[in-house]
């Protein structure tokens, strides 16, 4: 039921009863409730399903470790594995009988180098060894520290090869130093022995 009255304006207006007014108060409470414990509801159902922690960051697995290498090849020929670059082993030396030159080709007019002196024109030094297997030569690295200068497979057995590698060359003396010079060989004779021999001699 509503009472009716009239204003100044003659306007009627409504007025509502005291039903009214306890349904608006109900109302009003009902909504505040609601905005209070919806967020609680919402923390608590947080607490008992917490988020998922994140993932820990990913670990690498370590390098494998490297893998030992070959021995290193000089010219194709390991190392480790061929005598032909081994350091000189033990220097004994004996007469630089075998170490011989000429300046008429490795098979003519051949002289001992040792305390020769060489004429101002190309000469074959050629170790004359009819047992030896291989040469290995050093010019002027009388210790043989350091890698051979030659290192001659077959007969004639020469300080110099021609540019085919095979071919026996002659020394140009104006290449070496005037005064002493030395030629150091290690002759490899067959079966496995092993001997050396230093010549030295003059360049003019």
């Amino acid at each position: 039921m509503t009472d009716r009255m009239i204003d100044r304006t003659g306007e009627r207006r409504t007025m509502r009863t005291g039903a009214g007014r306890v349904f608006g108060a109900v109302l009003i409470a009902t909504v505040v409730t609601a905005a209070v414990t919806v967020p609680m509801a919402y923390q608590a159902g947080s607490a008992r399903n917490p988020a998922p922690a994140p993932a820990p960051p990913a670990v690498s697995e370590p390098a494998p470790a490297p893998e030992p290498q070959a021995p290193v090849d000089v010219a194709g020929i390991s190392q480790d594995q061929n005598p032909l670059y081994q350091p000189v082993r033990d220097l004994r030396l004996v007469p630089a009988e075998d170490v011989v030159a000429s300046d008429d080709g490795v098979d003519r007019g051949l002289e001992p180098l040792d305390g020769d002196v060489l004429p101002d024109r190309p000469v074959w030094i050629v170790v004359e060894r009819d047992d030896a297997a291989t040469v290995r030569f050093w010019l002027n690295d009388p210790d043989g520290r350091n890698e051979p200068d030659q290192i001659d497979l077959q007969a004639p057995f020469t300080l110099v090869s021609g540019p085919d590698e095979d071919a026996p060359a002659p020394v140009d003396p104006d290449q070496l130093e005037d005064g002493n010079n030395t030629v150091l060989v290690e002759i490899t004779v067959v079966g496995g022995g092993v001997e050396y021999q230093r010549a030295t001699f003059r360049i003019g």
